[in-house]
């Protein structure tokens, strides 16, 4: 735990201002990728936005598309290395 607050205090941009720094997101996209980050299901996405199961879905395969990933752990691990760089380069 302390390490992880560590790695929190150092970390020069949070999870979510590295989102937006990415940009070509719509708002619901944006919307998604902080609902996603909190480690909610696509049953809470659904319910907190009122979405259907099916419109997440393809929402988060578009995001998946615009950031090259194939999953939520590697879209995880791409979001954590520029909130860790700082969104450098």
């Amino acid at each position: 735990m302390k390490k992880l607050q560590q790695d929190v205090e150092r970390s020069p941009v949070t999870l979510d201002k590295a989102i937006e720094k990415l940009g070509a997101f719509s708002k619901r996209e944006y919307e998604l990728l902080i609902l996603l980050t909190q480690g909610e299901t696509n049953q809470q996405i659904s319910k907190k936005l009122f979405l259907s199961i099916g419109t997440v879905k393809n929402y988060i395969s578009r995001i998946y598309k615009k950031l090259n990933v194939n999953n939520r752990p590697e879209l995880m691990a791409l979001l954590y290395s520029f909130q860790k760089s700082g969104m450098k380069g």
